[in-house]
């Protein structure tokens, strides 16, 4: 419906191209060309009509030399599970780590000490990326769009607290959080009754919209 009504819609998402595949075979083809989709936190930015996975996409070089030495830390993940090797992201599954705690640790020593990556985290999952990647870029390409910049955009999340992936992107006065927040006292709002949270929470927002 919004979509319909001539809202424009983005999504930013710390995961690749399966998003994408997803929700193309939930909207329609004039749909997918109008919605933009921030792949990877941000750090690759496209309509959601393109698979990105027919994309040749260059490797960013800090990723690739994080993933050597994260994959040469002995004991970090359980079972010999390493992640897998992504264009612009590092994704490690918090259930993989031999401990979450001394895990976090050593990853953020790690990437602390390289200028060109930072950290960041959602409810499962820890991301590695390039320190330039980040979410409120999908704002940009939006506003790039309208005719009327002046126009405000209502940014909706889930991991708002200082190390989540949505701390960025739930910064504006318009952001909105059906999780967790953060330490700031003029952005980044959880209006949700107590026991209402993330896809719940989610389509309460959206249900309440009026065109």
């Amino acid at each position: 419906k919004l979509l319909d009504g001539g809202v424009a819609i983005a999504l930013a998402t710390g995961r690749g191209g399966s998003v994408g595949e997803e929700l193309r075979e939930c909207l329609s083809a004039e749909h997918c060309e109008r919605v933009l989709v921030g792949y990877y936190n941000g750090a690759y930015v496209a309509p959601l009509s393109v698979d990105i996975r027919n994309t040749d996409l260059k490797p960013d070089a800090a990723i690739l030399e994080a993933f050597d030495s994260i994959r040469a830390e002995g004991g970090m993940f359980r079972d010999g599970w390493l992640p897998k090797e992504n264009p612009f992201q590092i994704t490690i599954a918090i259930d993989k780590l031999a401990s979450s705690a001394d895990g976090w640790r050593r990853l953020h020593e790690m990437v602390r000490s390289r200028s060109e990556l930072k950290m960041v985290r959602s409810g499962h999952s820890i991301d590695v990326c390039p320190a330039w990647a980040a979410k409120p870029r999908v704002l940009d390409a939006v506003r790039g769009k309208m005719a009327e910049g002046h126009l405000q955009m209502l940014a909706i999340g889930d991991s708002g607290d200082r190390h989540g992936n949505d701390y960025d992107l739930l910064g504006g006065d318009f952001g909105l959080s059906v999780d967790r927040v953060c330490e700031r006292e003029i952005s980044c709002w959880n209006l949700l009754p107590g026991n209402v949270s993330g896809p719940d929470g989610l389509l309460r927002i959206l249900g309440g919209m009026r065109l």
